[in-house]
């Protein structure tokens, strides 16, 4: 061999390898890298952990296809299986890896000998290699992480809504208590240190608990002085009965203002909700419906979804309804969507009148005019009746001067029987009925005329219902109607009586074209207080 060449010498391996080709490739791929660990490195001392129990290996020489597994000796001789998840093999370079778990050493034990094998598909054993290292942190203290007070689970109550916790641990290690609180958050019930005996105690704090709540439920985490947690300190869990509740239960309610309201009120301004005992920064569900339960859909801007505060779990809003709608009792509800709690309440709108008859532009002959309409059912209704060229002319004035007027309400009459065919005190009620109908027969003279109808609300003494501001609660005007009154064949009464040919009592006419025809209804409103709704309604539909 030593008279051949440098080229002549490393051909002679091709030779044997040609000559005995089966038998060396038979051999196991990249033999020319050695099986072995070179992480952790062999005799390695201070090895981390990058999660508790788990060191990484990688290493060279593995067969292709072949599998890497590690077990490990714990202080009794005892061997244990290291490999979780498998391991990475490059089928080129033969370099391996994979994540072992030595959670199975002794109390203490921080020397590690393993055994690392190269399994083929076939299970057999392909290679095998040893190393040793030892671990900076013992995987199992000596000292284990125990909670003995409270004890789990158990349905005898703690002794406080504060109980003590106490339990074992390293000496120098944080333990912290944690529990669900409320508003999904994570409260922190309590944080001490193991003391030099290896022993710990400290007093919890759950007043954040949802309210009302009386069962609880602690994470117990140990961590070393840098944070980190400690190998073989699993978490605990701890489960226990309060003898009452941490945090008071907040009675559940609700209230509405106001409860007695206009539509138009209703649609602007809307009604205030205040209501209580959901669990704090959960999701509540706000409904209004009518008599029937029918939804009634909410109006203006609002969020895909509403919350509860989350500190008290209270919740407000203010609900704007629709401009369209009908008068009637209405009802909030407001559910909970965590805690289930469901609270309600109901308020009052008063819709606005209508005017059916005498229709627009209608001619009449005679000396009374049969008032005929739609209202919100038990309401109180007027009819406000001026010549036409007056009621613009009021109607102009009552606009301009609305940041500077306020309506006025007289004192109501005492109930009257219902209308007739002859002609109606002006001032006796003019009640909507069940079917939603009214009517009232009035006394006239000829001319021109624009009328009006305003409902109000009625409280059981006959006084008019006023808001918090002391407005009465009103609704209207309607739509004015315009219609011709022509007098007929009648015999004259004595001049300045004030009473017709038939007897009938009317409203003394001056001829005044801003004087009005007729009040009609227990209402009374003065003639510019009823046309200053009017005109705040139409300024409510041009904005």
């Amino acid at each position: 061999m030593k008279s051949l060449s440098r080229g002549t010498a490393f051909a002679v391996p091709t030779v044997l390898a040609m000559t005995f080709g089966g038998l060396l490739l038979a051999a196991p791929a990249h033999a020319a890298d050695a099986f072995a660990v070179t992480t952790p490195a062999p005799g390695a001392t201070g090895v981390a952990q990058t999660f508790p129990n788990v060191v990484p290996f990688e290493g060279t020489g593995a067969p292709a296809g072949d599998n890497v597994t590690v077990s490990y000796l714990d202080a009794n001789g005892a061997s244990h299986n290291a490999t979780f998840g498998g391991s990475t093999v490059d089928a080129a370079t033969g370099q391996w890896s994979g994540n072992e778990n030595f959670d199975q050493l002794s109390p203490g034990q921080t020397a590690v000998v393993a055994t690392v094998t190269a399994v083929n598909a076939g299970g057999t054993v392909d290679l095998t290699t040893t190393t040793s290292f030892e671990l900076a942190v013992a995987p199992n203290s000596l000292t284990p992480f125990t909670v003995t007070k409270p004890v789990s689970n158990s349905t005898t109550p703690v002794e406080s809504t504060t109980p003590t916790f106490e339990g074992a641990g390293q000496a120098g290690d944080t333990i912290t208590i944690t529990y669900g609180a409320r508003a999904a958050k994570t409260g922190v019930a309590a944080t001490t240190v193991v003391k030099t005996d290896n022993t710990w105690s400290t007093t919890t704090d759950f007043s954040q608990l949802e309210p009302g709540a009386t069962e609880g439920s602690a994470l117990v985490n140990e961590t070393d002085p840098a944070g980190n947690p400690v190998p073989g300190a699993d978490q605990k869990r701890i489960n226990f009965v309060f003898p009452s509740a941490p945090a008071a239960a907040v009675p559940a309610s609700i209230a509405v203002t106001p409860t007695k309201t206009s539509v138009l009120e209703a649609s602007t301004t809307g009604i205030a909700v205040s209501a209580e005992g959901f669990s704090p920064d959960e999701q509540v569900v706000v409904a209004v419906t009518d008599a029937k339960g029918t939804v009634i859909p909410l109006a203006g801007d609002r969020p895909a979804q509403t919350f509860a505060s989350d500190t008290d779990g209270s919740y407000t809003d203010v609900l704007r309804l629709p401009a369209n709608l009908v008068g009637g009792t209405y009802t909030v509800t407001i559910v909970g969507v965590r805690s289930g709690v469901s609270v309600k309440s109901s308020f009052y709108a008063l819709g606005a009148p209508t005017i059916t008859s005498p229709t627009n532009g209608q001619k009449l002959v005679g000396s009374t005019v049969t008032f005929a309409g739609t209202g919100t059912p038990g309401s109180d209704i007027g009819v406000i009746v001026l010549t036409t060229k007056a009621y613009k002319a009021a109607l102009a004035q009552a606009k301009a001067a609305e940041a500077k007027s306020s309506a006025s309400v007289s004192r109501l009459a005492s109930p009257r029987a219902g209308t007739t065919a002859t002609p109606a005190d002006p001032t006796a009620r003019i009640i909507v009925g069940a079917n939603g109908r009214w009517s009232v027969t009035l006394a006239a003279k000829p001319g021109d005329y624009t009328a009006v109808a305003i409902a109000a609300l009625l409280d059981a003494n006959g006084d008019p219902v006023v808001d918090a501001a002391g407005t009465p609660v009103a609704a209207g005007p309607s739509a004015p109607v315009e219609f011709t009154l022509t007098a007929a064949v009648v015999t004259p009464a004595a001049a300045g009586t004030g009473v017709d040919g038939d007897g009938t009592t009317t409203l003394a006419y001056t001829g005044s074209d801003t004087a009005p025809l007729a009040i009609g209804g227990s209402l009374v409103l003065l003639v510019g207080a009823g046309l200053l709704l009017a005109a705040r309604r139409r300024r409510s539909v041009e904005v």
